[in-house]
């Protein structure tokens, strides 16, 4: 058992540095573009074009929520399972299904995509947020069982 929280903890720290790192990749994309389009679709205004990227910023901020409360609700419960319920378990498995997703989009935009640098990059960081949901679901339920 004791494995199993110390693995559950670090990797809920992996998660909540991850986040950090993608708050901080966020906004430093926001400040350096300014929200402008490099090249506007045909049939769509610059305007459209700026809304729909402020739109996906939010969003991005918004789905940063869960994966903060992921990581600070494994950091408890891996220092006390007895307290643990398991809606962080749960959050954690929608995040992990979430990335598996992002992994197929990253793939196929890394074979249309001009600029297969970033593609890869994008597909690395995906493919380790899977790894990472996985294993955290994985010591998570390890400890919820322990503790019961």
């Amino acid at each position: 058992m004791e494995t199993s929280r110390k693995n559950l903890k670090s990797m809920s720290l992996l998660i909540l540095f991850l986040a950090a790192l993608s708050l901080t990749r966020n906004i430093i994309d926001a400040v350096s573009t300014g929200f402008k389009a490099d090249n506007v679709p045909n049939g769509m205004t610059e305007t459209a074009v700026m809304i729909a990227t402020i739109v996906a910023f939010v969003v991005s901020l918004v789905l940063l929520i869960p994966q903060i409360y992921v990581g600070v609700k494994g950091v408890k419960v891996a220092n006390n399972p007895e307290t643990s319920s398991k809606g962080y378990i749960i959050w954690a498995k929608i995040l992990f299904v979430f990335a598996i997703i992002a992994t197929v989009f990253s793939v196929v935009d890394l074979v249309n995509a001009a600029d297969k640098l970033n593609s890869v990059l994008a597909l690395v960081n995906v493919i380790l947020d899977v790894v990472v949901y996985f294993l955290f679901i994985k010591y998570a339920n390890q400890v919820t069982k322990s503790a019961s």
